[in-house]
């Protein structure tokens, strides 16, 4: 499936490949029907099921989609839960390479929403692992779980933009790179709850707000708005940041700009894996003998690439010179 997946073969390889899938789906079903009949009580009842598919235990946050106005139960204690824009979030704890039978009913979930512009521009929220706070329209945000400060630079998750031109092959910038400089953005709401909080935040580039005599970007230029919704679980490292981007025109390149601290050289990507979690070696993998003379890709490099680096701190292996 993984050499097919491309589209680029003759017919007859998808007409095999449509009939395998089918029937691979057709053995699964079966066995996950099997496999549920045993754990899952008989009854006409709707219940919850939630697996733990690694080694150690966990307690994370848990989405049921579709699913409003309910609140969860475990053996009839009622977990933390909060119904958030139509989906029902919960904190439950799983053994390893467990499962949990929870029950649900219909209920309402306790949840603060702030509007207000004088409350949005001065507002502390903190929990277990941030300290978030706002400062006018801009979000502070603080790991209380790092040594040293990383999101406080510049604004993480700042809309970038840039006059692109040039084809798939070649480009052609002479240009700066537009920031909040050239942008009006704003904090619209907050909401709290039992589980998380979230910040939505909407914004638009202003024309002529900076140094454009006309009031124009550049020929094909014509709208670029956006919506960011970060969301903080309330127990968690990770936060969520979802971007909407709603853009008209051409000729135009736009970035979304994730400020770190890490040292691409020091610091380990480590993800998780069914039962287990690995550590995944540089994007442009090079023998340990090359690393002292690996250097960092300079400004220019970020803001002229197609997207082939994933992110800002980057390593760029084709400087290297011989030991």
């Amino acid at each position: 499936f993984h050499d097919g997946i491309c589209g680029c073969h003759i017919d007859a390889v998808y007409t095999d490949l449509m009939r395998e899938m089918e029937e691979i789906k057709k053995i699964s079903e079966g066995k996950i029907m099997q496999s549920f009949s045993k754990i899952i009580p008989s009854g006409k009842k709707e219940k919850i099921v939630v697996f733990n598919t690694n080694f150690w235990e966990r307690e994370e946050i848990v989405k049921m989609e579709g699913k409003e106005d309910i609140v969860v139960f475990e053996n009839k204690k009622l977990l933390k839960t909060q119904n958030y824009k139509g989906d029902t979030y919960f904190y439950v704890k799983i053994p390893p390479f467990g499962y949990k039978v929870l029950d649900f009913k219909k209920g309402k979930s306790k949840e603060k929403v702030i509007n207000k512009k004088k409350q949005l521009e001065n507002f502390k929220f903190e929990n277990e692992n941030y300290v978030i706070k706002t400062e006018g329209n801009q979000l502070k945000i603080k790991a209380k779980f790092l040594k040293y400060p990383v999101f406080e630079e510049r604004n993480f998750g700042e809309i970038l933009f840039r006059e692109d031109r040039g084809d798939l092959w070649k480009e052609n910038f002479f240009g700066i790179i537009m920031g909040s400089k050239y942008e009006n953005e704003r904090i619209k709401e907050i909401r709290q709850g039992d589980v998380l909080t979230s910040f939505l935040i909407e914004g638009e580039a202003e024309k002529g707000k900076e140094g454009f005599l006309h009031g124009d970007f550049w020929d094909g230029f014509e709208s670029l708005r956006w919506k960011k919704e970060f969301i903080f679980p309330e127990k968690e490292r990770r936060f969520i940041l979802k971007v909407k981007i709603e853009w008209r025109g051409r000729n135009t390149k736009v970035m979304l700009c994730f400020p770190t601290k890490i040292d691409p050289l020091k610091g380990k990507a480590i993800y998780e894996i069914p039962f287990g979690s690995i550590e995944r070696l540089p994007y442009y993998e090079v023998d340990f003998k090359w690393s002292k003379k690996i250097k960092k890709f300079g400004q220019y490099v970020y803001s002229t690439s197609k997207g082939d680096w994933p992110a800002v701190n980057s390593v760029s292996y084709t400087h290297l010179t011989l030991p």
